[in-house]
């Protein structure tokens, strides 16, 4: 009987469309609904009674879509309102469409000449380089300013993302594009062809690239060059699992700092070899210092020491001046050595820090020692920390707690630690809490506590009436994970 009502899915929705013929937007989610193609058809058909549309989104995920025949009435739709249509939302990922599948509609979208937003999802399909085709026209598109491309999982892509990245590199409008390029058998060559079609956009002001899951190692990294892109503000760069190491890191960071005009950057490094040829003193440091708003490090499962994060603070730190900072390195080897790495923070000329270290086996001695030297910046104002799946007990939580109201200006806290029984975890956070408010600097507090021990509204209560007590705190949040 399931079956049978998600294959009525379509029609459903068609003979309520067809009641609304004036709309202007619409949005719906189909997403595993066992719909085929005889459902899309029966989703354009309606459509096509829509001819005033100015904004349509539909999501068609985890379906049973794949035939040409069944776009023709889809494309039909598109026409319909091609003059009207500002903004479309198709997301057709995790189905059985092939190359020419989509041409149809496809075709029809280059035509939608005032289209200013458009997000395309076709994600895990059985797509190959000739999917490409189906973006001839798109060049046509002179309003967008807006530009979503998920192809990742088709493994069979490659080259075809060139041509792809050809076709768009004409749209000189475009301030916003993302490409999800993750698995799809990205050579360092196609990388190179993409980023120069991508450096022609001459008016993009930001920019998110995945590549994950492509062996690029760090030959592909190089080919990252974006020094033309002069009007480039927020660039997100997510190159997880591609097999670069610390030589490759360092090349990426020098030219990052080319791009003079950015002000946000976001790197996704996770389960890379960056402990490996960290050599930052083989390298001359540039002339003039960078200036950025905020850097954020995704370093997860690089087998990082302490002594290796702290080289890499250091030399960004060197280079590179920040308002804020975030390093991510849950699951490295943060386990020894974390005075030096406290050192290298307190020496940090820095406002704002967000620090994750989960998941690193640090003991209680190493992290109070750790506290004891990081408390003594004078310049950091706010703080967001996370500990969990670490290795701590009751004397970690005081001596911890006395270190934070040592900071001087740190007047923003946010922290998230171990999951311990109830109990424990209660008395602990409590015994925290105290020694949180003997500092006057901080005024806003978010502590983050797992579920499993607080579900009893009982405990939440008592410690907001603990944090009410505090004559600094201008207000808390204990919010339940």
């Amino acid at each position: 009987m399931k079956c049978m009502a998600n294959s009525e899915a379509g029609k459903q929705f068609a003979d309520f469309i067809c009641k609304c013929i004036n709309v202007k937007v619409i949005e719906k989610g189909f997403q595993n609904q066992g719909i085929k193609d005889k459902g899309l058809e029966e989703i354009g058909k309606a459509l096509q009674n829509c001819c005033k549309l100015e904004s349509l989104t539909l999501i068609l995920r985890r379906n049973e879509l794949g035939s040409t025949q069944s776009h023709i009435e889809f494309s039909k739709a598109i026409d319909a309102s091609k003059d009207q249509l500002k903004n479309i939302n198709l997301d057709f990922s995790v189905n059985k469409l092939q190359d020419q599948s989509p041409k149809l509609f496809m075709k029809s979208i280059s035509t939608c000449l005032k289209l200013e937003s458009l997000l395309l999802g076709f994600s895990n399909n059985q797509t190959s380089f000739q999917f490409s085709d189906c973006f001839n026209g798109f060049e046509n598109l002179k309003q967008l300013q807006k530009l979503q491309i998920d192809l990742s999982q088709n493994e069979k892509v490659g080259i075809g993302i060139t041509k792809i990245t050809e076709t768009i590199s004409a749209l000189n409008q475009l301030q916003i594009l993302q490409l999800n390029l993750q698995k799809i058998s990205l050579t360092p060559e196609y990388l190179k062809q993409t980023i120069d079609n991508i450096q022609q956009i001459t008016n993009l002001k930001q920019l998110e690239l995945n590549v994950q899951q492509n062996n690029l190692g760090n030959v592909g990294v190089d080919q990252i060059n974006l020094s033309n892109l002069k009007h480039l503000e927020s660039l997100k760069l997510f190159l997880g699992w591609t097999q670069m190491n610390g030589f490759g890191l360092i090349k990426l960071i020098m030219k990052i700092i080319q791009c003079k005009s950015l002000n946000n950057v976001e790197l996704e490094l996770k389960w890379n070899q960056i402990s490996e040829n960290l050599q930052f003193e083989e390298y001359q440091l540039p002339n003039q210092i960078t200036c950025l708003d905020s850097l954020s490090l995704h370093l997860r499962g690089n087998k990082l020491n302490s002594e290796d994060l702290s080289k890499i603070i250091n030399y960004i730190s060197t280079i590179i001046h920040l308002k804020q900072l975030e390093i991510n390195a849950e699951a490295n080897n943060l386990n020894k050595n974390l005075l030096y790495l406290g050192q290298t923070l307190s020496n940090l000329s820095i406002k704002n820090l967000k620090l994750n270290f989960e998941e690193n086996e640090i003991e209680n001695e190493d992290l109070v020692n750790f506290f004891k030297v990081f408390s003594q910046n004078e310049q950091l104002e706010s703080l967001q920390i996370s500990l969990k799946e670490n290795k701590f007990n009751q004397q970690c939580y005081q001596e911890f707690g006395q270190s934070l109201s040592k900071f001087k200006k740190l007047y923003q806290l946010q922290l998230q630690f171990n999951i311990f029984n109830k109990i424990q975890e209660f008395n602990f956070t409590k015994q925290l809490l105290k020694q949180i408010f003997d500092s006057k600097s901080i005024k806003y507090l978010k502590y983050q506590l797992p579920f499993v021990q607080y579900s009893d509204r009982k405990m939440i209560n008592i410690l907001q009436q603990e944090c009410s007590k505090s004559k600094y705190l201008v207000d808390y949040q204990l919010e339940i994970l």
